[in-house]
């Protein structure tokens, strides 16, 4: 399944993250969200769903919280 995933990769549009297969089958997503915030600034963004990975794993139930689509901090000099 990996390599299939990985030969489809190219088909994606350009601003399509890479593709990621999960071989822990222990690991069932349940739940999606996403978060944006009008007028905050990336890293702002970054360190209140730091802060929320922290306090949704205390909850009884939770297993596991992941954040994925981080945008990398990007310095551009002219």
């Amino acid at each position: 399944m990996r390599s299939k995933i990985q030969d489809e990769q190219a088909s994606l549009p350009m601003n399509a993250l890479t593709s990621q297969v999960y071989e822990n089958y222990g690991d069932v997503y349940a739940l999606y969200y996403a978060v944006t915030g009008e007028g905050y600034t990336l890293p702002e963004l970054h360190q209140y769903t730091t802060d929320l990975q922290r306090k949704l794993v205390l909850v009884d139930g939770v297993y596991k919280v992941v954040l994925t689509g981080e945008q990398d901090e990007v310095i551009y000099v002219e």
